[in-house]
């Protein structure tokens, strides 16, 4: 049974046909510690792959058509991907979906969408960017004209001139 407040392990082999993973967690059974896995993954290496040394093969990243993510479950690690994917140099203070985009590619956790769109929104520097989403300002209207002398009077007070 999945137990998202434990660790995973993470097993990555290659072979001369594949490469193969495996995602383990250790869990406590009748007062046990026992490592079980939890799902597998498999390919085939494509042709060009096929080429690779053994150290190539070692090092090859595992691939598939599905995003490879890790699932995090440490806050303060889930804090640290929200900085780098919005507010570091590389990533630019960006928009709130290209945050998105930007962390759905290297890692998972539960609430990640509502927990990356609070992030973006309360960013002191992207507040101070952006224009104000409030009510919109009115239109200019034209002062009517006054009917006798005296009937509108404006003043407007000019200090600390240089």
């Amino acid at each position: 049974m999945l137990d998202w407040k434990l660790p995973f392990k993470l097993y990555i082999d290659a072979c001369g046909e594949g490469l193969g993973a495996a995602l383990h967690q250790t869990q406590i059974i009748n007062d046990k510690p026992v490592e079980g896995p939890i799902c597998f993954i498999s390919r085939q290496r494509n042709p060009t792959e096929a080429r690779f040394g053994a150290r190539q093969i070692e090092c090859l990243c595992f691939l598939t058509k599905h995003t490879c993510v890790i699932a995090l479950t440490d806050r303060a690690l889930i804090k640290t991907i929200l900085h780098e994917s919005h507010d570091s140099v590389a990533a630019g203070n960006l928009s709130e979906d290209r945050t998105l985009e930007r962390v759905k590619t290297c890692s998972w956790w539960r609430n990640w969408k509502k927990d990356v769109a609070e992030y973006s929104q309360t960013c002191d520097r992207c507040q101070k960017a952006n224009r104000a989403t409030g009510k919109k300002f009115g239109m200019m209207i034209q002062i009517q004209q006054p009917k006798s002398s005296l009937e509108i009077v404006h003043m407007e007070w000019v200090t600390e001139l240089p």
